[in-house]
C-alpha cells in the first residue's frame, strides 16, 4: 500500500502517463513497473560517461591556478551586520580570470578556541546580497558564484540580469547562465572558475588557526548541491556534507531519452554545437564528481522535481562513493524543498554526534505524508 501511495503521488505530480496494471509506465524519465504485492522496480538506465583524464584535468587546473594567481583575499568587517556572538565580514578573492564574492562570520569568543566550519553554497539566481547564517559556536561562510559584487538587494538583481544577458550574448546560447562557455572549451565554461575558486577558499578556511578540522562541513541545494559535490570530490578536507536536489547531473541525458538536470545544455545550444558539448560537459557533470565523493553524506531529492529531474538526481546519488550515505526520496516534492527536509539536513551537518541515518525519518515523516518511505541512496 505504501508503495502504491508513493507511485500515486509521482503520477499526480508528473507529466501525463499511460495507465494500467503490470505495465511499465513513463514518469518523467523513470520507468516504474506496478505489480501486485509490495514491490516496485525503477531504473535510470545507462551510466554517465567519464573522461579518462577527468582527475588529471582538475588536478592540473588547481595547480595552474595556485602557481599563477595569488588568492588576494579581501576582508571587510561589517559592524552593522555583526552581533555580540560573531563578527561579520564581506570577502572577495581571485580565481581563474575573475573574482568571487561571499560572506564570512567568525565567533567573537576566545582567540585560542577552535570552531567548526560550515560552508554554504547557494542555488542559482539573484540572491544572497547578505548572509544570515552567523552563529557564536561555528565559523560560517557563503560564497556566491556570480561574477560581480552582490552589494545590495537592488544591485544584485540588476547585476544578475546584466550578467545573464552578457553571457548569452558572448556565448550565443539561450537559457540559464550555467550554460555559458560549455560549447567553447572546458576553461571557458562558467563553472570552471567557480569550482576552482570554491576549492581554494575552502582551503583558506581550513588553514585558519581557529578551525576545528574534525568538523569541516559543506551544504548546498540545486546549484549549491552540485558545487558541494564538486568540493567534496576535489577537496578531501570535508568531514560531512549535505546535498539536496542537486543540479548539473546527466548533462547529456537528453540525447539518451532521459531528462537532463538543470541547465540542460543540449536544449540551450543549437545542434551544430553539440559535438563540443559532448566533449566538454562530462568534465562538469555532477555524476562524475559524485563518484569521487567519499565524505559522509546525507541527501534528498524530489520525485516531482521539474528542474533537476528525478532520473538525474538518482544517477548522482547512486554514484556517490561514500560508505556513509543516506538519501531521502520525497514523493510530491518539487524543486522547492520541504522545509523539514532542509532543516534536518542543516541540523545533521552541524551535529557532532548524529549518524548519517539518524533523525532524518522523524523530520521527513512530517513532510512526506504520501509515503513515509525512506531509502538508502541507490533505489526508489
Amino acid at each position: 500500500m505504501k508503495i502504491l501511495l508513493c507511485a500515486l503521488m509521482c503520477v499526480l505530480c508528473s507529466p501525463p502517463l499511460l495507465a494500467g496494471t503490470n505495465e511499465a509506465l513513463r514518469v518523467g524519465t523513470y520507468n516504474i513497473r506496478f505489480a501486485s504485492g509490495d514491490r516496485s522496480d525503477a531504473s535510470a538506465s545507462n551510466d554517465v560517461a567519464c573522461p579518462e583524464d577527468f582527475d588529471a584535468f582538475w588536478r592540473n587546473a588547481v595547480d595552474r591556478l595556485e602557481d599563477s594567481t595569488p588568492l588576494d583575499l579581501k576582508m571587510e568587517h561589517v559592524p552593522s551586520l555583526s552581533r555580540k556572538s560573531y563578527d561579520y565580514f564581506r570577502i572577495n578573492f581571485a580565481t581563474a580570470g575573475r573574482r568571487m564574492w561571499g560572506f564570512l562570520t567568525v565567533p567573537t569568543g576566545s582567540t585560542k578556541a577552535r570552531y567548526p566550519v560550515h560552508v554554504y553554497v547557494p542555488g542559482a539566481g539573484p540572491y544572497h546580497s547578505k548572509w544570515w547564517g552567523g552563529c557564536g559556536d561555528a565559523i560560517t561562510m557563503l560564497v556566491n558564484v556570480l561574477d560581480f559584487d552582490p552589494c545590495c538587494e537592488e544591485g544584485i538583481k540588476k547585476g544578475y540580469e546584466a550578467m545573464c544577458s552578457r553571457l548569452q550574448r558572448v556565448f550565443s546560447f539561450h537559457g540559464a547562465f550555467g550554460l555559458a562557455g560549455m560549447a567553447e572549451s572546458r576553461e571557458a565554461t562558467f563553472y570552471y572558475s567557480v569550482i576552482l575558486g570554491m576549492n581554494r577558499i575552502a582551503n583558506w578556511a581550513w588553514n585558519r588557526k581557529d578551525v576545528d578540522r574534525d568538523h569541516f562541513t559543506v551544504i548546498g541545494g540545486s546549484q549549491g548541491g552540485y558545487l558541494a559535490l564538486a568540493l567534496m570530490a576535489m577537496n578531501g578536507k570535508f568531514t560531512r556534507g549535505a546535498v539536496y536536489v542537486p543540479a548539473m547531473g546527466d548533462l547529456l541525458g537528453d540525447e539518451e531519452g532521459r531528462v537532463s538536470g538543470w541547465p540542460r545544455p543540449l536544449k540551450g545550444y543549437p545542434n551544430d554545437r553539440w559535438d563540443a558539448i559532448r566533449r566538454i560537459a562530462p568534465y562538469f557533470d555532477a555524476v562524475n564528481f559524485a563518484s569521487r565523493v567519499k565524505t559522509p553524506l546525507r541527501g534528498a531529492r524530489g520525485l516531482a522535481d521539474g528542474v533537476c529531474s528525478p532520473s538525474s538526481t538518482k544517477l548522482i546519488f547512486d554514484a556517490v562513493a561514500s560508505k556513509e550515505k543516506y538519501v531521502i526520496d520525497c514523493p510530491g516534492m518539487t524543486h522547492k524543498v520541504f522545509p523539514e527536509i532542509e532543516a534536518d539536513l542543516n541540523a545533521w551537518v552541524r551535529s557532532r554526534t548524529l549518524r548519517v541515518d539518524e533523525s532524518a525519518k522523524s523530520a521527513a515523516g512530517k513532510s512526506v505524508k504520501a509515503s513515509g518511505e525512506f531509502h538508502e541512496a541507490g533505489g526508489l
